[in-house]
């Protein structure tokens, strides 16, 4: 049975019925890859800090060649270990981007805080999201609204704002915030521009 580590209604599971014999399959998937592809169960966990619809995949792609010893192939090949097990699916109408089913979002989660790599998951998903979300200026809107349900996930997320993280991450979400209100007050969002501005004071 997978644990609940968080009280949030966000990041819970119900214990019976149905939900309890999805969880009892996605462990035994999860078991599975962990044997034939470990690097294929990391790139989930990464996953499971962002929204779960669009997920770029060139995010992950860039995120997994940066890694000492690992080229697109590998990339390539932990993808296509997740799509077999239908952990992650690409969206019918790209496939730049990827979808994932909210119980193994959650699932995935609580796994990863209960093997005790959520930090170092925290740490990547806040490297890759600094990184690729745009200033805010005039001439990123577009991208910066395509890439703001992620910035914000991230941001919400317990496991990351943890003051157990390292320093540079912190100013990572601090920079990763300011240009999230950059944007929001040049949409004239600025009741939520406040709001995220409360939250970096």
């Amino acid at each position: 049975m997978i644990k609940i580590f968080s009280r949030d209604p966000e990041y819970e599971l119900g214990g019976s019925g149905p939900t309890s014999s999805v969880a009892a399959t996605w462990k035994l998937s999860f078991d599975q890859i962990l044997k034939q592809n470990p690097q294929a169960a990391d790139l989930l966990a990464i996953m499971i800090f962002f929204d779960r619809q669009r997920i770029p995949v060139e995010w992950l792609r860039r995120s997994t060649e940066n890694k000492s010893g690992q080229n697109q192939i590998d990339f390539e090949d932990q993808l296509g270990v997740l799509k077999a097990f239908s952990l992650v699916s690409e969206r019918s109408d790209t496939s730049d981007t990827l979808e994932m089913h909210r119980l193994v979002q959650l699932m995935t989660r609580n796994w990863l805080v209960e093997r005790g790599d959520a930090d170092l998951r925290a740490l990547e998903a806040i490297d890759i999201m600094s990184h690729h979300f745009p200033s805010g200026d005039q001439g990123t809107w577009t991208e910066c609204a395509e890439n703001l349900p992620h910035a914000l996930k991230i941001l919400k997320d317990p496991l990351t704002s943890k003051n157990s993280l390292a320093r540079r991450s912190q100013l990572k979400r601090f920079a990763l915030r300011s240009k999230i209100i950059r944007y929001l007050i040049s949409q004239t969002l600025y009741v939520e521009a406040e709001l995220q501005t409360k939250l970096v004071l």
